[in-house]
């Protein structure tokens, strides 16, 4: 860049182009005060004002003197206006994939915390062409597929658990095209000072010594590598997109209506399609990628395997199947010794059973319902089911079994042990997924009480199975 002016102009330029389309709201800048996020959180202030800009500072502890730098880094942003904060980190001796990937962990979780905490609009961080390169060599070094490749994008919207919690922040990166040479020279024009980590010359970690060994290396056999290899990356950035627009197909064309997977539909699909497939599904539950031997192992228990039903623990959720339907939850909280407990229903409401994650819901009947003096009479007692329980589904029917019922209902077996049942003075009156006990010594009226169990947020697959 020839002089002071261009840098300035070219970066402001990009940043406020990359904001253009965010909501209304606070931006939260990740701020070391190192030279990149010292530069955009200057960048910040002069195309958004201080006054909409919020900082959080992470201090991982892993340096001496990470706290004085904690310091310097919020009077830094106190001299120009700006709200932050600092989070600091208890680090590790030691932390399974390394403290690189632990620091990176932790870091986006408290940013996330206080993107949620200040309701921004967006996370900023102010990664740059460079590390853009460097994420490529790391990632393809891992061998890497095409959503690793691809590398880090401008944008992120991540998707929360299960779609329960709904989007996260979404992550912006403004300097993702801006080179660390121009990001460099913007910071001696405008007269910035920054925090040099020190830890940024040690060879001892992989980043620093692709940056200072080996892209070097490449620029001077392969002239233009950097330029060349950001151009691959757009490339493969691309076709990401097309690879998960398939998957959306996909994901639509195999889901029943309550959202679970169909096993019949994934079948027909291709290997290559049905493992693009599975991805995409993880993804939008909000789940790390599997590798290529974890996603085998779904792919042999929850769609080759002939058994009636399977299950498969992955990042801290249930991949679940029952006959030829599949659907994921978060591994439960369940009330496997769960105590029975008591409770008094008199009158139309919810009644909420915590140790259930759930409640259950007393409406007022179109037609016949239990009898509201007699249902209040006397406490109803909430238990876990038995198979041997028996309850009458119909007047003129006889009763039978709750495990009959359950396998005629198709309620898969892993999910009856967290349906609760309610009794009055040893008689069943209700079962969660089935319905109520139409015995004839359950007294009925017009307008009498209807019971529903509501399944809570931790089994959401229930609310599909459990329809009485």
């Amino acid at each position: 860049m020839s002089d002071a002016g261009e840098p300035i102009e070219h970066i402001e330029s990009i940043v406020g182009e990359r904001l253009a389309d965010l909501a209304d709201g606070p931006l939260l800048l990740g701020f070391s005060a190192g030279l990149d996020s010292r530069v955009l959180l200057d960048v910040l202030v002069r195309v958004c004002g201080a006054g909409r800009i919020r900082a959080l500072h992470v201090d991982h502890g892993l340096q001496a003197c990470s706290g004085a730098w904690a310091d310097r880094a919020l009077a830094c942003l106190r001299k120009l206006g700006v709200d932050g904060r600092y989070a600091r980190l208890q680090a590790p001796t030691r932390a399974e994939g390394g403290i690189e990937a632990w620091a990176r962990e932790r870091r986006y979780e408290a940013l996330e915390s206080e993107a949620r905490r200040l309701g921004a609009s967006a996370i900023l961080l102010a990664h740059h062409a460079d590390d853009q390169v460097e994420t490529l060599l790391l990632n393809l070094g891992r061998g890497a597929g095409l959503a690793g490749l691809a590398s880090m994008p401008a944008r992120r919207d991540v998707i929360g658990p299960g779609q329960m919690t709904g989007r996260r922040t979404p992550i912006v990166r403004p300097l993702l095209d801006v080179r660390r040479a121009d990001i460099l020279a913007y910071a001696r024009a405008r007269g910035l000072q920054w925090i040099d980590d020190p830890s940024n010359e040690d060879r001892r970690w992989r980043r620093n010594r692709l940056r200072h060994e080996v892209l070097p290396a490449l620029e001077s056999t392969v002239p233009g590598f950097s330029c060349n290899a950001r151009r691959a990356v757009a490339h493969l950035q691309e076709s990401l997109v097309l690879v998960e627009e398939i998957g959306a197909l996909d994901l639509d064309a195999v889901r029943d209506p309550d959202g679970r997977l169909r096993r019949d539909r994934l079948r027909d699909l291709s290997e290559p399609r049905l493992a693009n497939l599975l991805r995409h599904w993880l993804r939008q539950l909000g789940l790390r990628v599997p590798s290529r031997r974890q996603l085998a192992e779904i792919r042999r228990q929850i769609v080759d395997a002939n058994g009636p039903h399977a299950r498969v623990d992955f990042d801290g959720w249930r991949l679940c199947r029952h006959r030829h339907l599949v659907w994921a939850e978060p591994s439960p909280r369940t009330p496997a010794d769960v105590s029975s407990s008591s409770l008094t229903m008199s009158a139309p409401g919810r009644v909420a059973l915590p140790q259930w994650d759930g409640a259950i819901r007393l409406v007022r009947s179109t037609g016949e319902g239990i009898e509201w003096t007699w249902l209040g009479a006397v406490p109803i007692v909430v238990r876990p089911g038995k198979g041997r329980d028996r309850l009458r589904p119909e007047r003129q029917a006889a009763s039978r079994t709750l495990k009959n019922l359950y396998q005629e209902a198709g309620i898969p077996p892993a999910l009856r042990r967290r349906l609760p049942v309610l009794e009055r003075d040893g008689m069943l009156l209700y079962a969660a997924g089935l319905g109520a006990n139409r015995d004839p010594a359950v007294p009925m009226e017009p307008g009498g009480a209807q019971l529903c169990f509501e399944p809570g947020a931790s089994t959401p697959a229930a609310a599909a199975f459990t329809r009485d």
